[in-house]
């Protein structure tokens, strides 16, 4: 199966995902016995981990985590502890896979303990991984830990909320890594006051994750600089592609034409990405910059 088609059968249960925020999915009312309504608050951290498996002369350093989950709520809550293989779409929300078909899921290879345990309000439990490194794989690996909650039953039946929280996990195995990225398209969007937003959307074909940085230029048909801007980084997994996001201020003297966008993605120090499209610059009839993509030229 493709990655494409991964993304689109699993959207249903894609979210944002923030670097420094958890994943919290899956809500859900069950009945619990108890005489009141009890709502499961946990906090995880680290919200991601990155686990760079380092091989020793004698010892290979396979160790994750540990995860400290804290009960912040009021009632005792039971927890289990699953793994999920994950990926991303093309706006960078998570996707979670559990049917093994993506290249560089690393669901299987993940042990962690406990697996499954109670917690007393306002108290912790530190959960610890190791990664599986038997089958000599390299480049990266990338799963989701779970945390899924459900109140403790203490009495009469009654209704109650359980749900998922996750974490992220990002594994980079012992090896040799292959960093390569494609810009597939550029989008341009005028959003007045001569700025323009440049939209990249890049193709990770390495097979570990990259945060690609960028630059844009737009210069005259004859090579003349123009103008300059840049592109924010973000996390793409291998095998995904993701638009990322940039800006570029046009000059207020900038005369109506045809220019050169270029734009260059920093994949590593030394590895880039690079494409370019015809620019076409207007002026209003009152004077202002309008700036698109010259289809003529797409």
């Amino acid at each position: 199966m493709s990655m494409r088609a991964i993304a689109r059968r699993a959207a249903v249960r894609a979210v944002a995902v923030g670097a420094a925020a958890a994943i919290v999915v899956g809500v859900m009312a069950v009945v619990v016995e108890s005489g009141c309504e009890a709502a499961p608050s946990i906090r995880i951290s680290p919200s991601r981990i990155e686990k760079h498996v380092r091989r020793f002369l004698f010892f290979e350093d396979r160790s994750l985590g540990p995860f400290k989950v804290v009960n912040s709520g009021t009632s005792p809550l039971r927890v289990r502890v699953c793994v999920e293989d994950l990926f991303q779409t093309e706006d960078g929300s998570a996707v979670f896979v559990t049917d093994g078909s993506y290249q560089f899921g690393a669901a299987e290879l993940v042990s962690l303990e406990p697996t499954e345990f109670l917690l007393e309000p306002g108290k912790a439990q530190l959960v610890k991984g190791t990664v599986d490194t038997g089958s000599k794989r390299t480049g990266g690996g990338y799963c989701v830990v779970f945390f899924e909650t459900q109140p403790e039953p203490d009495g009469m039946a009654s209704m109650a909320t359980a749900s998922r929280v996750g974490a992220l996990v990002y594994i980079v195995f012992a090896g040799p890594t292959q960093v390569k990225g494609k810009v597939d398209r550029l989008d341009v969007e005028d959003l007045g006051q001569g700025v323009a937003s440049v939209r990249v959307l890049l193709r990770n074909e390495g097979d570990v994750h990259i945060s690609p940085r960028g630059t844009i230029r737009i210069k005259t048909t004859g090579g003349r600089p123009v103008c300059d801007g840049s592109v924010s980084p973000a996390n793409i997994l291998p095998s995904a592609t993701r638009w990322l996001e940039g800006t570029v201020s046009l000059p207020s003297d900038i005369e109506p034409g045809r220019y050169v966008l270029e734009v260059t993605m920093l994949l590593t120090d030394t590895r880039t990405a690079y494409a370019e499209a015809a620019l076409l610059v207007r002026r209003s009839d009152g004077g202002r910059i309008e700036v698109s993509l010259d289809q003529k030229e797409k």
